[in-house]
C-alpha cells in the first residue's frame, strides 16, 4: 500500500517531467519561428539543463537530439549548418552528460565545465569540417559544402556564451523551484 508521502512524491516527479517536456516543446516552437541563435541557443541550453535534473540525462540527450533535427527540417538552418547537425547533437549530449556527472560538485561548476567542453568540441568539429569539406547529396547530386565564415563563427564562442547563459538561467529556475518546495 502506498502511503500519502510516496503518492505526493510520485505526483511531483510526474508533474516535473511534464513541465520539462513542455519547456522542450517551447524550445522547438522557438526554433520553428527562426529566432536568433543567441535567443534559441540560450533557451535550448536552459531547457537541456532543467530536463537533465527533472527528467534524467537520457531524456535530456533525447531532447538535445530532437531540437537540431527539428530546426533542420523547418528550413531554419542554412545548408552549410546542416553538416553540423550531428556534431550539434553530440555537443548537446556532451553538455548534459558533463552537467549530470558533475552536478554533485555544484551546479555552477557543472554548467561551466559542460559549456566549455561542448563549445570546444563544436569549434574543433567546425575547424575540421572547414579544412575538409563534406559532400552532401542535394537534388540527386553530390555537392561539396563549404562552411562559410559566418557558420564557423556560430560554432565558436557564441556556443560557449549560449551554453553558459542557458545553464545559469536553468540554475536560477531550479534554485527557485528548490526554495518553493521547502
Amino acid at each position: 500500500m502506498i502511503n500519502a508521502s510516496e503518492g505526493i512524491l510520485k505526483q511531483t516527479k510526474v508533474s516535473s517531467q511534464i513541465q520539462a517536456l513542455l519547456l522542450g516543446l517551447g524550445a522547438i516552437l522557438l526554433i520553428l519561428f527562426g529566432m536568433p541563435q543567441m535567443i534559441t541557443g540560450v533557451i535550448v541550453n536552459m531547457i537541456l539543463i532543467i530536463c537533465t535534473e527533472k527528467c534524467g540525462v537520457e531524456r535530456a540527450i533525447m531532447l538535445g537530439l530532437i531540437t537540431p533535427i527539428v530546426a533542420s527540417f523547418s528550413a531554419v538552418l542554412p545548408i552549410a549548418l546542416l553538416v553540423m547537425v550531428p556534431f550539434i547533437v553530440i555537443g548537446n549530449a556532451i553538455y548534459v552528460s558533463t552537467y549530470n556527472a558533475l552536478m554533485q560538485k555544484g551546479r555552477f561548476i557543472a554548467v561551466c565545465a559542460g559549456a566549455v567542453i561542448k563549445a570546444a568540441f563544436l569549434y574543433m568539429m567546425v575547424s575540421i569540417t572547414m579544412a575538409r569539406p563534406v559532400n552532401l547529396l542535394v537534388e540527386g547530386r553530390l555537392q561539396a559544402v563549404d562552411i562559410p565564415q559566418a557558420v564557423a563563427f556560430m560554432m565558436s564562442w557564441p556556443q560557449l556564451l549560449t551554453a553558459l547563459a542557458g545553464g545559469f538561467l536553468a540554475i536560477g529556475i531550479l534554485s527557485l523551484a528548490d526554495k518553493r518546495r521547502r
